[in-house]
């Protein structure tokens, strides 16, 4: 998942409302960001089949939790797969 902000970011981002969470970043002043969530991992949930959320909590200080702080849920939907048709059976001539 890729964070973009409008102004340079020194907070941090983490996901599962877990501080120490092997899934977050920590902002250097750069504006935009890219997180990595498993679909197993960092507190990703399937439910139903097919549907993964998970929630990543941005803080603006990389130690305090201030206003304008936010949380955000990532819902990815995955389609039910489409079974192509078996090829047409050859029967040998004979």
């Amino acid at each position: 998942m890729d964070l973009k902000f409008n102004e340079k970011f020194y907070g941090v981002a983490y996901a599962d409302f877990d501080r120490n969470s092997a899934c977050q970043i920590i902002g250097h002043g750069d504006m935009s960001y890219h997180i990595e969530l498993p679909l197993k991992g960092c507190g990703t949930k399937q439910d139903p089949q097919r549907v993964f959320t998970n929630n990543i909590v941005v803080r603006f200080h990389p130690n305090l939790e201030m206003e304008g702080d936010e949380i955000i849920t990532i819902v990815c939907r995955y389609p039910p797969p489409i079974a192509e048709a078996p090829p047409p059976l050859i029967v040998p001539a004979g």
